[in-house]
């Protein structure tokens, strides 16, 4: 009996999806520098961070070095953010 309840359960959840995406049509959207920028510096609470931007053809890269004061001899990493992304918009 629970095997039953659990899939109608999940049968409920996937008609419920569908319907959540009657008059949605999938669109393309720009991340334009200022918005990937934010997105990397929103990441550290401390504003003590050097970042440096690679532009590549579908990506802002940015270098990101989270200790500038120690020289070489630190982790520091690489953030990427497509410069365009995928979402659903009503009719």
């Amino acid at each position: 009996m629970r095997k039953f309840y659990t899939i109608l359960a999940l049968m409920s959840l996937y008609v419920a999806s569908a319907f959540a995406q009657i008059g949605m049509v999938p669109i393309e959207r720009p991340v334009t520098l200022n918005e990937a920028l934010s997105l990397v510096t929103a990441q550290y609470e401390s504003g003590s961070v050097d970042v440096f931007l690679k532009e590549d053809v579908f990506s802002w890269v940015f270098f990101v070095d989270e200790e500038p004061m120690k020289g070489w001899e630190h982790a520091c990493c690489l953030k990427t953010v497509p410069k365009k992304v995928k979402a659903m918009k009503r009719q």
